[in-house]
């Protein structure tokens, strides 16, 4: 903030005797950093517009609340995803294997060993290489 009316005057006598005046002018700044103004800003703030401070302070909680569930979903996101995944390759391959046992069950060797051995070889390779590659994460 500035304040001009804050100008002394300097008097010094030079050395021919005469009076020789100088004025100095100070200056004040102020800074702030963060989301939330310090008190004696928000006190101007509703003294040109009344309701001013309490408005700022309601929408840095309401930012703030939105940011804590912007957390919280990158948190548990991750979470249902896998779970969702998982849940959907169990359904797959449950429905591969059934299909292997009903082909074998109405005698169709082949097309159901066939079956069979696509599901499994397919579930250990996911599941060897899967490991490999979380391994790797660590």
């Amino acid at each position: 903030m500035n304040d001009d009316s804050a100008k002394p005057t300097k008097k010094k006598e030079s050395d021919s005797g005469s009076l020789q005046s100088k004025q100095v002018k100070l200056e004040f700044l102020e800074f702030f950093s963060g989301d939330i103004p310090p008190p004696t800003l928000l006190k101007q703030f509703d003294d040109v517009l009344p309701g001013t401070a309490q408005w700022i302070l309601d929408r840095t909680k309401n930012e703030q609340d939105h940011q804590h569930n912007l957390d919280k979903l990158d948190r548990w996101l991750p979470f249902f995803l896998t779970l969702i995944g998982q849940s959907f390759a169990f359904l797959i391959a449950g429905g591969f294997v059934f299909g292997a046992v009903i082909l074998l069950y109405n005698g169709r060797q082949i097309e159901g060993f066939s079956t069979l051995a696509a599901s499994v070889i397919t579930l250990t390779f996911r599941y060897v290489f899967g490991r490999q590659k979380d391994k790797k994460k660590d």
